[in-house]
């Protein structure tokens, strides 16, 4: 097939990936995911991430609550900007489910790295002369002699 020649609309495609661009709930910009329930672009997920828990209280429009939120002020009225978010149907029950994943996650690697050291040390003290510089209490002479066997 020439580079001139028509497409078999019946040919599969390879390595073509379609993007469907949405606009945000919030401002109107170009959002590719839903975050915390709502199709948004990444700048109004980071305002609700900064501001959600502080509430509605936090800020107060100067406006009489009527601003409209689009992509060129969207920076200009945090009250009605946090209050659209939160029409719009952002929640922080969302926001709280990937606060409490994450910090499972850093509980569980510093469990793994707090065993790390001692293996460590064990698998090292194997060698009758490392354990020799360790009794000693020389914790550079021992780095000494280790860095020495690794190199």
């Amino acid at each position: 097939m020439t580079s001139n020649s028509p497409i078999n609309p019946l040919m599969p495609v390879k390595n073509k990936k379609i993007k469907i661009l949405q606009q945000c709930r919030i401002c109107g910009a170009s959002a590719k995911y839903c975050y915390f329930g709502v199709i948004s672009c990444h700048p109004c997920k980071m305002f609700f991430k900064r501001n959600a828990n502080a509430g509605q209280a936090a800020f107060v429009c100067h406006f009489g609550g009527q601003c409209e939120i689009n992509i060129n002020n969207r920076h200009i009225c945090q009250s009605c900007r946090l209050a659209k978010c939160f029409i719009c149907g952002m929640s922080t029950d969302r926001f709280q489910v990937s606060r409490q994943i994450k910090s499972e996650k850093n509980t569980s690697v510093k469990k793994q790295v707090q065993h790390q050291p001692k293996m460590i040390v064990e698998k090292f003290l194997q060698y009758s002369y490392l354990s020799i510089w360790y009794k000693e209490g020389s914790i550079f002479l021992w780095y000494l002699v280790i860095h020495q066997l690794i190199s």
